[in-house]
């Protein structure tokens, strides 16, 4: 049996104010954040409410595993690709900032 399964944008509730404005990814039930070691420029960043996204199988990051990638604004508005690995991942590859909640443009 094969499942086609397409990453997607997740709003929070309105009533959670600490992440208002924000969207997380997602594709089937696992959660993706965004680490700041494929994306150095990470707290620059602001994300479309319905970004392009593409689930692509990384063999060769954290002994396999699929990962998002899609555009982002940089603080300047210019487009820049992002790459996001599932919740469960960072932290595997050094101390770097992470985010799940992620500013919407």
């Amino acid at each position: 049996m094969n499942l086609p399964i397409q990453p997607r944008v997740v709003f929070p509730n309105d009533s959670i104010q600490t992440i208002k404005g924000k969207i997380a990814i997602a594709s089937g039930p696992i959660v993706y954040s965004l680490e700041g070691i494929s994306n150095p420029e990470l707290d620059a960043y602001q994300f479309r409410a319905n970004p392009q996204l593409k689930l692509i199988y990384k063999p060769e990051l954290l002994n396999g595993v699929n990962v998002v990638t899609g555009q982002a604004l940089d603080k300047s508005s210019k487009e820049v690709t992002f790459t996001a690995i599932p919740f469960y991942a960072p932290g595997n590859r050094g101390s770097f900032p992470y985010k799940v909640w992620l500013p919407k443009h």
